[in-house]
This record gives structure tokens, sequence and C-alpha cells, in this order.
């Protein structure tokens, strides 16, 4: 429970860094988007059955969706399919456990 709660702390916090701070600096014109860079390497080496991804997807899609110019529920949806198929990837293919 504390390993999830800091993780969401940690993208939302991620999340809030991206769209108030970096925003400003971009990288040969373009803003690199920080919160999928962190996510995937947050879902790569970790265990297929946890479903520890889940809350802090959801909590760095809601403040991703505060700034953005989309419908809501954008980032939420991405994120959480993202992580789905991570997850199925690493099961079927990645055989990590």
């Amino acid at each position: 429970m504390k390993q999830i709660l800091f993780t969401s702390l940690l993208f939302v916090l991620i999340a809030f860094l991206q769209t108030s701070f970096f925003a400003h600096f971009p990288v040969f014109l373009i803003v690199p988007n920080l919160l999928l860079l962190v996510f995937f390497l947050f879902l790569i080496p970790g265990r297929s059955n946890s479903a520890s991804w889940f809350f802090p997807a959801l909590g760095a899609g809601l403040v991703f969706d505060m700034s953005s110019h989309s419908f809501i529920g954008f980032w939420p949806a991405l994120l959480l399919a993202l992580g789905f198929l991570v997850q199925m990837i690493k099961e079927r293919y990645a055989f990590i456990r």
C-alpha cells in the first residue's frame, strides 16, 4: 500500500513538473514527455502479476488531462491501455515473472 501511494505521488509530481516547468524548455523545439518515459521505465522491470502501476497511471493521467486540450479521460485511458499492453507483452513473450 505504501509503495502504491509513493509511486502515485511520484507520478503526479512528474506530471505537474512536465506541464508546468519542463514545457518551457523544449529540446530541439520538442518537449519530451517525461511521464511516458518514467512510466515505461517503471513498468518494464516490474512483476507481471503486479497491478501497482494502475493507480499511478490513473493519477498522472488525470493531472495531464487538467492541462491538455483534449477531452477528459484521454491520458488516463492512454496510460492504462499502454500499461495493459506492456503487461500482456511481458507475460507472453518476455517471460519475466
